[in-house]
Parts: structure tokens; sequence; C-alpha cells
């Protein structure tokens, strides 16, 4: 008798990679109650489809990707055209490819779609379709169980299923105009959807500019991915939260000019994240920004300030005695009388460091 694992752990990953991020204790909590991880297991939900109900249950929760295009930056009218042209040319191309050729003739018999119909489409085709190829995974096998081959065929001798089971299946990844959110479906393997599957998949890793639901939508409407010239990324953890792991990402095109990178980029710091005060910190308020994370921040064992005064003089004087540095040694303050300005550098100089890393808006 084989011991079937319930997977719960690998279903929890699965719907992270879908949100993009890491699920909070109340999200956990929230997928056991609604038995969501259940339905996915038995092929009810996608992993995409649970994420879309976790991210509009938990709004505040998201780790979010906030995209914004240097379009918007004055003068930027020249990389708005060449955004524009840059879309079209990969749309061309796109086009013309056999493979996108073959489906549109042989599905869509050199029809496109209105954007508005995909999802009145894709509900057809998966009636049309028929049930939506699955199967069963991690599935344990009893120690004696008897495996071979049959006609080419894996054979497992017959065992019984007694706990609960994943069953996994291929799923289409779409953009639902209405809602303007992805969503997927499970498909039938070799069906129509499982077609568009396939080549959105092969589309979006050829030109690495695409999603696999932007490619889905041009496939069947035509309608053109922006492909920005220069986009700006700005990944912010949620009630600024982390902000040590706050980004900006810059997407480039490599025909762009020192200035056009320069001038995106100091317009994406301001707009994602404010007055971002000096961009260069002294050697010594980085060595005092770690000292007082370490010693004060995240630290349990509350220590008094002239042990740690002692432990910085400490510290100051072997790395004056490494580099022969002088300057160094001027860094030290007294045990006595300077633990308040030791404790109010140490404070400002980690608060100066995380200055212009929280995310000025609404994420």
């Amino acid at each position: 008798m084989a011991t079937i694992p319930i997977g719960q752990n690998e279903v929890f990953r699965e719907i992270e990679v879908d949100l993009g991020r890491s699920m909070s204790l109340e999200e956990l909590r929230y997928v056991e109650q609604e038995c969501l991880d259940c339905e996915i297991q038995i092929g009810i939900l996608t992993t995409q489809a649970v994420a879309n109900k976790i991210n509009g249950v938990f709004k505040s929760n998201q780790r979010k990707e906030i995209r914004k295009t240097v379009d918007n930056v004055p003068t930027a009218t020249a990389r708005a055209s060449r955004s524009r042209v840059n879309s079209s040319l990969v749309a061309y191309e796109a086009g013309t490819m056999k493979d996108v050729e073959d489906f549109r003739r042989d599905v869509l018999k050199s029809k496109l779609l209105d954007v508005g119909q995909i999802v009145a489409w894709i509900k057809y085709t998966q009636k049309k379709d028929g049930e939506p190829t699955r199967w069963l995974d991690g599935i344990e096998l009893p120690a004696d169980a008897k495996v071979g081959m049959i006609d080419g065929k894996l054979q497992v001798d017959s065992f019984l299923v007694t706990e609960a089971i994943k069953i996994k299946g291929f799923s289409l990844k779409y953009w639902e105009p209405e809602e303007n959110m992805s969503a997927s479906v499970y498909v039938t393997l070799e069906g129509i959807l499982d077609r568009l599957r396939i080549l959105s998949i092969k589309l979006a890793d050829w030109n690495k500019c695409w999603t696999q639901e932007q490619a889905a939508t041009f496939i069947l409407t035509g309608q053109t991915p922006w492909v920005e010239f220069i986009e700006i990324t700005a990944i912010v953890h949620p009630n600024n939260q982390h902000v040590m792991a706050n980004k900006l990402l810059l997407s480039i095109d490599p025909r762009s000019s020192v200035d056009d990178v320069t001038s995106a980029f100091k317009w994406g710091r301001r707009q994602f994240f404010g007055d971002t005060g000096k961009s260069r910190t002294s050697e010594k308020n980085q060595m005092l920004t770690l000292f007082y994370a370490k010693n004060w921040v995240y630290s349990a064992n509350k220590r008094s300030r002239r042990d740690l005064v002692v432990e910085w003089n400490k510290i100051c004087d072997e790395i004056s005695g490494w580099n022969n540095h002088r300057t160094i040694s001027d860094w030290k303050y007294d045990p006595n009388t300077g633990l308040g300005n030791f404790q109010r550098d140490a404070k400002s100089a980690y608060e100066s460091y995380l200055t212009g890393r929280s995310f000025k808006g609404d994420a």
C-alpha cells in the first residue's frame, strides 16, 4: 500500500512563484482555511488563480513591481518614438514566424480576434478540447512495487492511494482585459489551447521582452505588446518593510545614450523614492551604520553604552593597526564623556544610510 504525501509545501512554493513573493502567515492561513491548496491538488484551481485570489484579499501585502517608462520624463518624446519603433519591429518579426502563421491560419481561419473576445474564445475552445489533461504527482511507491515497460510505456502494478494527492496539469497563461490581470486555465494535451500555450511560451522565450500573457494576446489578436526603450521598475515591499531590499531596476536598449540612462535613473529615483540625500557615505559612517544596526536595532541583548564604546574603540584600534591608518584612530570616543555623542552619531549614520530607500507612493 502506497502512502501519498500531500505535497502542501510544494503547492505553497508554486503559489509563491506566481505571486512573485513569499506569502505572509495570514495568507498561508487563508489558503488553508479556504482549502485552496486542496483545490489545486485535485485540479480544480491553478496556482495562478489562487495567487490572484490572494492578491485580491491581501492587497496591502503585495511585494510590488511598479513599472514606469521614461516616456513620462520631460523631453522624452524621442525615446517614446523609439519605443514604438522597437515594439512594432518585434511584432512584425513575430508575426512572420511560421508557427504563428500556421496557428492563425489553422485555428483562427486567418481572422484575428478582438481583445474583448479573448476570454469567451478561451472558454469555448476549452470545452471543445475536452477535459484538461492532468496527472498524479508526488506518489510514493511501495518498496515492493514492480515497475516495468510494456509496449514502450511505463507499467506499475496496482496499489491503493490512501492519502491526499496532488494533481498537476499544463496551464495556459493569458490576459483578462476586463479584470486587467493575468489568468490561467488547465489545457488538454495536444489540444488547441495547448498549442497556444506552447507557442506563447516559445515567443516569450524568443524575444525576452514579452510575457507569456502578452504573447498569447498577440497570437490571438495581433495586438502589439509595448517594448520600452528604457523601462524603470521599482521593486518595493509593503508598508516600507525591508527597505534595504527595495530596488530600482532599469532595462535599457543598447542604443540608449549615457544621457538617456542618466536622466532615466535620476527621474526614476526621484519618482519612486523622493529625495535620496547624499549618494556617498563616509567610511566612518558606514562602520557606524553597521555597528548601530548590529548592537541597537537587531540585538536582543541590550548592552551598556560604555561597553559599546569600548568595543567600538577596539575595532578602530585594530583597523588602524592593520593599515597604519591614523584617521581611524581619530574616530574613537571617550568611554566616560563621549557616550551620548557616540550613540547620537551612530544613530544619525544609520538613519542617514536608510534615507532615500523607502518607497514614496501607494505600495
